[in-house]
């Protein structure tokens, strides 16, 4: 991994087109730029001069020969909820669960979002 650098990206596949997005009183403005255009914008913002957000960028459609240096996948990174049917587009063609999610998992291995939160031994 010590070959990703903004560098690297920038001299391999700076030509190459990324999708970014920013807010702007409110109201997200997607757009594309070069990748070297958006590394110099992310390596030369300040509170003042905020970079605009690189997003749904896809490795394996985007930088499939990067995918060899991915391996082997951390433990943590599975399950991958890239790969669940309720995260992407094409949710269930099923009337009764088309459109909502699955109910929480109850188990002691999940974090909760709000209240206190309390360590598992």
């Amino acid at each position: 991994m010590g070959k990703w650098t903004p560098q690297f990206f920038r001299e391999q596949y700076g030509d190459r087109k990324v999708p970014v997005f920013e807010r702007k009183r409110a109201v997200t403005v997607k757009d594309s730029v070069r990748l070297a255009d958006y590394i110099e914008e992310i390596t030369s913002s300040t509170y003042q001069n905020r970079a605009k957000y690189l997003f749904s960028l896809k490795i394996p459609r985007e930088f499939p020969e990067l995918l060899q240096d991915l391996e082997p996948r951390p433990a943590y990174w599975e399950p991958n909820w890239l790969e669940s049917k309720y995260l992407l587009p094409g949710l269930p063609k099923n009337p009764k669960t088309c459109g909502r999610f699955p109910p929480p998992k109850k188990s002691s291995t999940n974090a909760n979002a709000f209240g206190p939160k309390l360590g598992v031994v």
